[in-house]
């Protein structure tokens, strides 16, 4: 099953401002990339649950709050932050 990922204007611009400011631009791009290909396919499984069906997915130096729909195989980003190590 594939979901598709969604990524709300104010997480993608989270995630340029990110970007902008990184010393390495590369390591945001793959984590970023990374964070997409899981969500497409393991929504459910990679994430911490937070509130009302809202989770977060963190791949150094990513993170991000997201919200699943199964029923529309929908995975929607709606916030980014800058991530300094893996949560526990």
């Amino acid at each position: 099953m594939t979901f598709r990922v969604v990524w709300t204007d104010k997480a993608t611009q989270e995630l340029a401002e990110i970007w902008l400011n990184a010393a390495d631009r590369e390591a945001v791009n793959a984590a970023a990339a990374l964070i997409d290909r899981v969500l497409k396919v393991h929504p459910l499984d990679d994430r911490h649950e937070i509130v009302n069906g809202f989770g977060t997915a963190l791949r150094v130096p990513v993170g991000i709050d997201f919200g699943v729909d199964p029923e529309n195989q929908l995975v929607i980003v709606v916030a980014v932050w800058f991530a300094i190590e893996d949560l526990d």
